[in-house]
């Protein structure tokens, strides 16, 4: 028996290849054990390997060949990519001309044009191969891939839009791709998310700003007041200190990342600089022309000459060094641009291998990693806006509580952790639109926190608008030709809006009224009239109106023949009664606040350098008063758990409502008083709601077709000229 034969008598399905072999006897083969042999006969591997199995093995073998090749293809077109994004935007400066972004290489003198569109650029920064701007004045933040060239406005890409932001300046961070923006007019800051576009509003109560600077290595921020300072804070906003101060105009600034320098502009002409502390301070140059802006690139400085109408806009540089303060080799840059109207430095943009602290502690922060000093881990958490941070700051939750306040023409509201000096703004500040204020010296106002309706007042309109979420300021109600709106205070059980139809004349009838806001038609009655010739004597209209929508009253002051006193009626106009009188305060005080923990009124008694307030039971009992040393001439009073809240013209004070002691400043919490007056203040408590199964108007109006008034115990009413049926219907 040959080998193969040998093979061919072993049966595969049942024999393992220890079972025979074959070995040499003479001429003959012998069938042994297969342990010891290595020999593999061809008749067999024909047997057991067919062709098509040859060829499915080399096919999968050249299929992962081509994977492993083209995946490090493209790792490899990727790390190029980025490699030149980066090297792109870290160096040289960028131009720009109203309509395009010019970027100019001092180097070899080269300009390329990498953004044209049918928009003016207001403000613009560049982070890796994608560029970000808005129009002069405009609410909207755009981007745009740079390999477009050409882009219409209306095809870019929208990072951030409101209305009530206009945005001034930008800058990105690009170490944890937040851009940072600020508005001239309102003095707010943000910063927006370049990932989530979720956004939080960082400062307020700036003045004016005009610029904003980074350096991210450092975890520091610039912001350019021109009338005022240069301020500098870390990134998260904390540690805000005036860095340099000028009591005429600082026109300019820019940042000398390398050397950790700064450098402003003088009366637009003067360049001055001095490190991150404000120290070694230098004068650099000083010229004839007008400069409108200037960057640091490398070791040469930039600014530029505006077009004048005969000569085009002029880039000049020069050579500076941190141990000398001369502006060496000065030279005219040609870049072919007439109207230049600002230059930014690229050079600082390609750092990326600087620790970044967020990184490191990747998703320690629920909504933004911010960056910041290094005695602060140089990082710390914000939450966007609408939240508020948890007792972990890591971690965040939606506000539930905050005060709301009318400041000038604009409405504001702020957190009550009034320990916080960043990120406290619940809302975008919103400007007001009040035409005629002859009758009254400040705003009226109530907000419905549940639907996010803030109701304001002028002498002629009832005005609302949406807070939390933008919308245009509408009119909601206007007064007849011989009467004045005074007051107003919201219902947010019965959904009522309450105010006082004032008489131009002293003779004549005032009246308190009602509007259900509820129901589209708005419909308005009288609550109480009032004359001159009434039992109760009233020669004022109510005002100083405020609600108690859980026992259904509406307490409100109004002046007598002879004194000032306070009054209550239920919600539908009945049971008029005094509950305080020989009042003195100034007409356009709100002088009357709710205490509803503890079911108690408050009012200001007496106010001057020094201010008593009065309290008492919603039954009329156990009358109290204190005395508040610490504020003078408060005009504005409420009331929210443990603490009163108490504002006069130019700041806002919380204290100890039992004792008037332990009173703080609180807005501004430092630095000098508010530039504008303060109209009123209110604590927003949106936990304050009744269930809709115990809200008796909360369903359906309550069954009632014009009015339902849902405590002390629920009723309807109509109209003036119409009655009402036993249905809740008016006929």
């Amino acid at each position: 028996m040959n080998r193969d034969e040998c093979w061919d008598t072993v049966d595969v399905s049942t024999h393992s290849d220890t079972e025979a072999e074959t070995k040499m006897d003479g001429d003959q083969f012998v069938c042994e054990s297969f342990s010891d042999k290595l020999y593999v006969p061809k008749r067999s591997f024909r047997k057991y390997v067919k062709p098509w199995h040859v060829a499915l093995c080399v096919a999968v073998i050249i299929i992962i060949i081509i994977i492993i090749a083209t995946t490090a293809t493209k790792k490899g077109n990727i790390a190029n990519k980025d490699k030149q994004a980066a090297e792109y935007v870290s160096s040289g400066v960028i131009i720009s001309d109203g309509y395009s972004l010019v970027r100019y290489d001092p180097k070899d003198k080269s300009t390329k044009r990498i953004l044209r569109t049918d928009k003016i650029i207001g403000s613009f920064d560049l982070y890796k191969d994608t560029t970000f701007w808005s129009e002069p004045n405009a609410s909207k933040i755009v981007s745009v891939n740079n390999e477009n060239g050409d882009v219409a406005y209306k095809n870019a890409e929208v990072i951030f839009d409101n209305p009530r932001f206009k945005v001034q300046a930008m800058e990105v961070d690009h170490f944890t791709e937040k851009l940072y923006a600020i508005d001239k007019t309102t003095g707010t800051a943000i910063v927006i998310d370049l990932k989530t576009k979720q956004y939080g509003i960082l400062l307020t109560d700036l003045k004016q700003p005009h610029d904003i600077l980074l350096d991210a290595t450092k975890g520091l921020m610039f912001i350019l007041q021109p009338t005022e300072s240069i301020l500098r804070l870390n990134m998260d906003g904390t540690s805000l200190i005036e860095l340099i101060r000028y009591s005429k105009y600082i026109s300019a600034m820019t940042l000398d990342h390398k050397n950790k320098m700064i450098y402003w502009i003088n009366d637009y002409n003067t360049i001055l600089r001095s490190d991150y502390l404000g120290l070694n301070r230098a004068h650099i140059f000083k010229d004839q022309i007008f400069i409108i802006s200037l960057t640091v690139s490398d070791d040469q400085l930039f600014w530029l000459w505006p077009s004048n109408g005969v000569h085009n806009a002029t880039l000049w540089s020069c050579r500076i060094q941190t141990n000398d303060t001369t502006c060496q080799s000065h030279q005219i840059q040609s870049i072919g641009l007439a109207n230049a109207t600002s230059v930014k430095s690229l050079s600082h943009r390609g750092n990326f291998d600087v620790s970044n602290p967020c990184i490191r502690h990747k998703n320690i922060c629920q909504h933004m990693c911010l960056l910041s000093s290094e005695f602060n881990a140089g990082r710390s958490c914000a939450c966007h806006v609408g939240w508020e941070s948890r007792s972990d700051p890591r971690s965040c939750q939606p506000v539930k509580e905050f005060l709301l306040y009318v400041l000038g023409s604009t409405v504001r509201g702020r957190i009550l952790n009034f320990q916080k000096d960043t990120f406290t703004e619940v809302f975008f500040p919103t400007a007001l639109n009040t035409k005629s204020l002859n009758k009254k010296g400040t705003v009226d106002f109530d907000y419905d926190p549940h639907n996010d309706v803030f109701y304001v007042s002028d002498d002629v309109h009832v005005y609302q608008m949406n807070l939390r979420h933008p919308s245009n300021q509408t009119i909601l109600l206007t007064a007849s030709s011989f009467h004045y709106i005074e007051d107003l205070a919201f219902d947010w059980l019965s959904m009522n809006l309450y105010y006082s139809n004032c008489s131009k004349f002293s003779n004549n009838t005032h009246f308190l009224h009602a509007m259900n806001v509820r129901e589209t038609n708005k419909f308005k009655r009288t609550v109480r009239s009032f004359t001159y010739r009434d039992g109760f004597g009233l020669k004022g209209c109510p005002y100083g109106t405020v609600i108690d929508a859980s026992e259904g009253n509406v307490f409100f002051s109004a002046e007598e023949s002879f004194f000032r006193s306070i009054y209550r009626t239920t919600l539908n106009g009945t049971r008029l009664k005094m509950d305080s009188k020989n009042i003195d305060y100034v007409h356009q005080y709100r002088i009357l606040a709710i205490d509803h923990e503890e079911k108690r009124f408050y009012w200001i008694h007496r106010s001057g350098l020094e201010t008593r307030i009065r309290n008492v039971g919603f039954d009329g009992t156990d009358e109290n008063y204190v005395h508040v040393m610490t504020v003078s001439n408060a005009r504005t009073i409420s009331v929210y758990k443990d603490w009163m809240f108490l504002s006069n013209d130019l700041s806002i004070w919380r204290g100890n409502k039992a004792t008037g002691k332990d009173f703080q400043r609180v807005i501004p919490r430092s630095g000098s008083d508010l530039s504008e007056p303060v109209s009123a203040i209110k604590i927003v408590d949106l936990t304050l709601r009744a269930p809709d199964d115990k809200n008796s108007c909360g369903k359906n109006n309550g069954g009632c077709e014009q009015f339902c008034y849902a405590s002390p115990k629920k009723t309807c009413g109509c109209v003036d000229d119409r009655n009402l049926r036993d249905n809740g219907h008016c006929y």
